[in-house]
This record gives C-alpha cells, sequence and structure tokens, in this order.
C-alpha cells in the first residue's frame, strides 16, 4: 500500500514539474500541489576515482570528482562478477569545497549525501545536446585513504575533523 502511495507522490511531482516543500497559503497553485512533500536524496559509499577538481568562478566555486560504487551479482554460469558504476559529484556548498579540494584524494574511501540533478550542455566538440547527470553534495565524509580498509585508522590527521566535513 505504502510503495502506491509514494509512486503516485512522484508521478504527481514529475506532471507538476516543480516540487515544493511547503508553499504559502496565498500561491496561486492548485489546491491538490499545496503543501505536497517530495525527496530527492542520494547516498553513496565508494572510492574516490580521481583528486578533485576544481572549477567554476571566484564568485561560484565548485569542487568535482569522480566516486566508483561496485555492485556484485552472481552471473549466468553461477560465478560472481561485478559491475562498476561512476558518479560525478559537485561540491557548492561554501567551505565543503574548499575541504574537498584540499582533504579528498584518488583512492580515498568516501561517503557522500547529496540530491541528484540533471541538466543538458551543447558539446563543443560535436555541437549536439547532451543530457548530464551529477550528484549535487550536501555532505562528503572521509572514511579511509587510498589502499586502507575502513577498519584502519588514517596514519596522519591534521585536526580531529578531518574525516568529517
Amino acid at each position: 500500500m505504502l510503495r502506491r502511495a509514494s509512486v503516485r507522490v512522484i508521478r504527481s511531482c514529475q506532471a507538476q514539474q516543480r516540487c515544493l516543500c511547503t508553499t504559502a497559503p496565498e500561491s496561486n497553485l492548485p489546491d491538490r500541489v499545496q503543501g505536497e512533500k517530495c525527496v530527492n536524496q542520494v547516498n553513496l559509499l565508494g572510492r574516490v576515482g580521481q583528486d578533485p577538481e576544481q572549477r567554476g568562478s571566484e564568485k561560484h566555486p565548485v569542487t568535482t570528482f569522480s566516486l566508483a560504487t561496485n555492485k556484485y551479482f552472481r552471473n549466468s554460469e553461477g560465478t560472481f562478477d561485478q559491475k562498476v558504476e561512476w558518479h560525478r559529484i559537485s561540491v557548492f556548498r561554501p567551505f565543503l569545497w574548499e575541504k574537498v579540494a584540499d582533504m579528498i584524494k584518488k583512492g580515498d574511501r568516501v561517503y557522500v549525501t547529496g540530491s541528484l540533478n540533471y541538466s543538458t550542455y551543447q558539446s563543443q566538440t560535436s555541437g549536439e545536446m547532451v543530457n548530464s547527470a551529477a550528484i549535487i553534495a550536501e555532505e562528503v565524509i572521509r572514511l579511509a585513504g587510498r589502499g586502507m580498509s575502513q577498519d584502519q585508522p588514517p596514519t596522519q590527521r591534521s585536526t580531529s575533523d578531518d574525516n568529517f566535513m
């Protein structure tokens, strides 16, 4: 029963092309949309694929990096196989983008919480429109450095809160 209700909410949000966490009573939206709740949340745990790169302008800085997550499954021969999914992470949050750029390195194991964002841009090489998906990070937590297991604590720490950003 809960599953059907959540599907209706998602379809309703998609149909309206907008989600409002709270709507003021004087809003000109239809009554069925006012106060409707929607969720766009992503949680990822994986390894950083490349050193973070700082982009954007001085006024609108952003740090981006790729994150790999693994999925293990049994193939048709009965043996286990692995599939790697790559995610593009963008960090716009003030102070967090600086910490990510300074502290996160290729191979680090991190936990990322954020929201999924779709965009379209024109390719510089072909001139075609390209669809793109990115995770807009709200929180990035470094769990372990490159080559370290989750159980091993990092050997060097500059401050006590290095792992929490």
